[in-house]
């Protein structure tokens, strides 16, 4: 059964080295196309969170390290949550 994941993360880089990395971010969850996949910044620019569905926390874990702002070390803080949803 699939379960629901959120993946937060912040950036620890605001210059244009992070301007660069943003397009390849966007076209790899593009690509990975997760079910549930929903995503975006914060209002304030210093992160993100996208939400989406695998089979287990290792999985979901898997797809987050290949994640271009993982790869480039452009995230200061970043975590993967298993998300119950209740409604």
């Amino acid at each position: 059964m699939m379960k629901r994941f959120a993946f937060f993360y912040f950036f620890k880089v605001t210059s244009d080295r992070l301007l660069e990395v943003v397009p390849e971010h966007i076209d790899y969850w593009a690509k990975m196309d997760p079910p549930g996949y929903m995503g975006g910044p914060f209002g304030d620019g210093a992160g993100g969170m996208i939400l989406f569905s695998a089979e287990s926390m290792d999985e979901a874990e898997k797809i987050t390290a290949l994640d271009p702002f993982v790869l480039q070390d452009i995230m200061g803080q970043m975590w993967v949550r298993e998300w119950v949803v209740k409604s």
